[in-house]
């Protein structure tokens, strides 16, 4: 089990996580902005946008980074910095983003302060709910921890279920195009932020065992967020939830494959 003195010694690490929370916050939207010029339909932008608003996954990133070598603890740190963070940045990134050409309500408003109250009650207060219960109950916690993942894992399932349901008239209607059309674009907004990772880990000079953290966390976006987003704000857009899931789903099998290069990468520089 993670403590807290180690997630205190992550933070030495200054920058790599500014590095990484730089992706997540900044380059992201950018590059969503950038998807705007092309003529996707109205949901699947949207469901583009509310994916690159999105702060790291809470447990796949953390554990793809310990796999590929890197330092899980900053990596979880990265993972919390991002998410308390969010509270404050979704909203006006969410505005700026729904002015594209593509988002025909882009003169949408919508009360960032609501939001913004509504993201901390569903990050912010189960984080710290866990963390109390952790210190005041820790066997109870340690005999519980097993299960933790599995019921984790069902829940993803439980939502994505829900997603694929609320969206299926739009698939059905639009068919294997959308489909098509969705995985190339989820696919190449991926890439293109492993790619920018993988530069400015150049850039800044962070080598192996810290880099892994950069490359993977600001790369991975979280799902549940994005869910609820889309069913609070744009409820009828439902190829936006199909987005979102085939996304998590496709990144997810692309940086499985990163986890061996990245992997692979550090064992011949040790070497070397």
């Amino acid at each position: 089990m993670v403590q807290s003195r180690q997630i205190i010694a992550g933070m030495a690490d200054a920058k790599g996580t500014a590095a990484s929370l730089a992706i997540t916050f900044l380059v992201a939207p950018a590059i969503a902005r950038l998807w705007s010029v092309f003529p996707l339909p109205e949901s699947i932008y949207t469901g583009i946008i509310l994916i690159a608003i999105m702060p790291s996954t809470l447990s796949s990133g953390v554990i793809m980074t310990g796999l590929a070598g890197g330092n899980s603890i900053h990596a979880l740190l990265i993972t919390i910095l991002g998410n308390i963070m969010a509270i404050f940045t979704i909203p006006v990134t969410l505005q700026w983003l729904m002015s594209g050409d593509n988002i025909q309500t882009g003169n949408m408003e919508f009360a960032q302060s609501s939001l913004m109250l509504k993201i901390a009650l569903l990050v912010v207060i189960p984080l710290a709910v866990g963390v109390t219960w952790r210190k005041a109950f820790p066997t109870t916690v340690k005999r519980f921890t097993p299960y933790a993942g599995i019921f984790s894992q069902i829940s993803i399932l439980f939502i994505i279920w829900m997603a694929i349901c609320n969206g299926k008239n739009d698939v059905v209607q639009g068919g294997i195009v959308f489909i098509a059309i969705i995985l190339l674009s989820t696919g190449l907004f991926h890439c293109m932020l492993i790619l920018v990772g993988m530069y400015i880990s150049h850039l800044c000079d962070i080598h192996k065992g810290r880099r892994e953290s950069v490359i993977i966390m600001g790369g991975q976006k979280t799902l549940p967020l994005s869910l609820i987003i889309q069913s609070s704000l744009f409820p009828d857009l439902g190829l936006a939830a199909v987005t979102c899931v085939l996304h998590h789903i496709l990144h997810l099998a692309v940086d499985a494959f990163l986890v061996q290069y990245l992997k692979q990468k550090g064992n011949c520089s040790q070497r070397t």
